[in-house]
């Protein structure tokens, strides 16, 4: 922007913050009404391994409301998927003798094994 303030695109996926604190809220609210239940000779116990899943999912939620309206996330947070996806389009899978790559000209991908190239 032209004065030096951020601009604001609002909150990301508005949806998906809201299922995440909703799961989490019944989740933990499960959890403290129902601490174990039996099934046969099974006994499940909730309290308090999902109040563990319960703030995890509070959690997310959390951090998606922060990085789109307060602070911006760490660069490697942003930047990793994409130079991880980008970096090398034609050859994405890399180990040592064997490369695979796909080319939207050819048909069907190659494969090159040098065990077997070089007999």
């Amino acid at each position: 922007m032209a004065n030096g303030t951020k601009a604001d695109y609002g909150i990301d996926a508005p949806h998906v913050i809201r299922n995440l604190f909703l799961v989490g809220l019944g989740v933990l609210v499960l959890c403290l009404l129902v601490r174990q239940f039996t099934v046969g000779r099974v006994t499940f116990v909730l309290y308090p391994n999902l109040f563990w899943t319960a703030g995890s999912f509070a959690l997310g939620g959390v951090l998606m409301l922060l990085y789109s309206k307060v602070i911006e996330p760490p660069f490697f947070i942003c930047a990793a998927p994409y130079l991880a996806a980008y970096k090398d389009p034609q050859n994405r899978v890399s180990i040592p003798g064997l490369s695979f790559s796909v080319s939207i000209a050819s048909p069907a991908p190659s494969v090159t094994d040098a065990a077997v190239v070089n007999r």
